[in-house]
């Protein structure tokens, strides 16, 4: 039974290392969500509006977006929001930017080449 308590102690550290490992991968989105908006909420309503969304995805990818995925990370954002129980907003909010450009980001990555 001493071992079992010891496997226990130990798994409650590594749930509580998870946890502070979490907490500060949240601090560093909301501090990137932050200085993204800086640069790209040109309006300052703390929404980054179409246009101001597709120069962030280009900047953070290099790509320039499609609409088809732009209109995908809008609902993306929305969704986010309701999620989170945030009154949805007609952009992207702070909330939701992280996650959007994410998505955003791994779809973009290029396929495998077929093998011959």
């Amino acid at each position: 039974m001493i071992a079992g308590r010891a496997a226990a102690r130990g798994m409650g550290k590594q749930k509580a290392a998870m946890r502070a490992a979490h907490k500060e991968k949240q601090k560093e989105q909301r501090k990137q969500a932050e200085a993204w908006f800086a640069q790209f909420d040109l309006e300052g309503d703390g929404v980054l509006q179409r246009s101001e969304l597709a120069a962030l995805l280009k900047h953070t990818s290099g790509f320039d977006p499609s609409d088809e995925a732009l209109d995908m990370a809008l609902a993306d954002a929305r969704a986010a929001d309701v999620r989170a129980g945030v009154e949805p907003k007609d952009g992207v909010s702070k909330k939701a930017a992280t996650a959007v450009v994410a998505k955003f980001s791994v779809r973009r990555q290029p396929s495998l080449a077929p093998l011959s």
